[in-house]
């Protein structure tokens, strides 16, 4: 209870531990959805120049097609040095330049291949610019198909030119978990791609949060002094082993249960979003035995962080030099993590996946993202294994505080290279 009580107390852990989980996945939700949306208004409808320098019917022609359009903005500009009409596309606000050069016409008439000139300025390399480019090249890319449309009428009156430039329909069925839905595959998995892409990310947090925290706990009392005294109460130094324990496993499952909490919200975002955006109803929500294992899995990777993280603190002779310490731990927590951030554990070769499943931290984000396959198996797996982790890093723990290891021990690298060199 004590123990409970001083980390209780501690401000940076009740808001590491159990408010960051809570509310960091309901803000990266809310963030990328907003992301999302200003993308799409600020992409508009579609706006760009264009500059006829054939001056046939044809290329008369292909300006009162894109200027016909509905719903786009186009801006003609009479006939000048391609340098100043990008100015004057860049004044008019205009996305691309598109210059319809001399002999389009001609080619047109006998049927031949044209062409057409974009200029598309980029000044941010945003994703508002590649997605307003791509606007624009799929107007333009509508005019080939209107072109396409007047080669076989004029060819063949009788022909249906919608059959003969696209004779092949395919309507596409993903299959989730054994059940059919209309659906593309591509639609599906740019919804999985979000909502996987911040999840290993704030997993990462939490878990050297709770590192953090723990080897600052076990620090503190080596830099104040109080070590020694609590070691010499009427209290076995089990106990005080196991107070250290339990009271940083209990904020573990308070982080657990508040991680779960905010990742429920996160993916129910992208849930109620993606209904939104299709006209098939289709629940993408979890099992909730999916949330009861990754709830498990949450608890015991916290709970070895934290052990191991109070067995580091043994070795560290201040709070500084146990985050210290710590901090040199996110490198090896990271490579795995930004390694499953853009790909599964399948696509990796045999050895890479070998090493990624005997590194404890990647169960929690290889399971996360194994949300709608059904297929639980891993995340059993992971239990099992990060249990067995954590009982080994207790008894390494167990037998550094029944020796007097637990006062002297400290990392002395800096000291053994000073007595090298003299």
């Amino acid at each position: 209870m004590k123990e409970l009580r001083d980390l209780l107390k501690d401000p940076k852990l009740l808001f590491g531990m159990i408010v960051v989980p809570l509310l960091m996945y309901p803000l990266m939700g809310v963030a990328i959805n907003v992301s999302t949306q200003a993308v799409q208004n600020s992409i508009g409808t579609g706006n760009f120049a264009i500059m006829d320098l054939d001056g046939g019917n044809y290329s008369s022609l292909a300006v009162q097609y894109f200027t016909s359009l509905p719903n786009v903005t186009v801006n003609v500009i009479q006939p000048e040095q391609i340098s100043a009409a990008i100015t004057d596309a860049q004044h008019l606000n205009a996305t691309t330049l598109v210059v319809i050069p001399q002999g389009f016409s001609q080619n047109v008439t006998d049927r031949g291949e044209v062409s057409l000139q974009t200029y598309t300025p980029l000044k941010t390399f945003a994703t508002t610019e590649s997605a307003k480019a791509g606007v624009v090249s799929d107007i333009i890319s509508s005019f080939s198909s209107y072109l396409s449309a007047y080669y076989i009428q004029t060819a063949d009156p009788t022909l249906n030119s919608s059959v003969v430039m696209q004779p092949l329909q395919v309507n596409a069925t993903s299959i989730v978990n054994g059940e059919q839905v209309d659906i593309p595959p591509s639609t599906l998995d740019s919804i999985m791609l979000s909502q996987s892409f911040g999840t290993p990310i704030a997993l990462m947090v939490v878990i050297i949060l709770a590192m953090q925290i723990a080897a600052t706990a076990i620090a503190v009392e080596k830099e104040q002094k109080t070590l020694e005294t609590l070691l010499t109460l009427p209290v076995s130094r089990f106990n005080i082993l196991s107070a250290k324990l339990i009271g940083s496993t209990v904020i573990a499952g308070l982080g657990a249960v508040t991680t779960v909490i905010g990742y429920t919200y996160y993916i129910d975002s992208f849930s109620s979003s993606f209904t939104t955006a299709t006209s098939v109803s289709f629940n993408l929500a979890p099992s909730l035995l999916f949330y009861v294992i990754l709830g498990a899995l949450l608890f015991l990777t916290l709970a070895f962080a934290t052990s191991l993280a109070i067995v580091i603190g043994v070795f560290c002779e201040d709070v500084r030099s146990a985050q210290a310490v710590v901090g040199y731990l996110i490198i090896p927590i990271m490579i795995p993590t930004f390694m499953l951030l853009f790909s599964d554990l399948q696509s990796f070769s045999t050895g890479i996946q070998v090493g990624l499943l005997l590194f404890p931290f990647s169960y929690a984000t290889i399971f996360s993202k194994m949300a709608y396959t059904g297929n639980y198996t891993i995340g059993l797996l992971g239990i099992s294994y990060v249990l067995l982790w954590t009982v080994i890093v207790l008894y390494i723990g167990s037998r550094i505080f029944s020796s007097e290891k637990v006062l002297t021990a400290k990392f002395t690298f800096s000291r053994k290279k000073k007595q090298r060199q003299e």
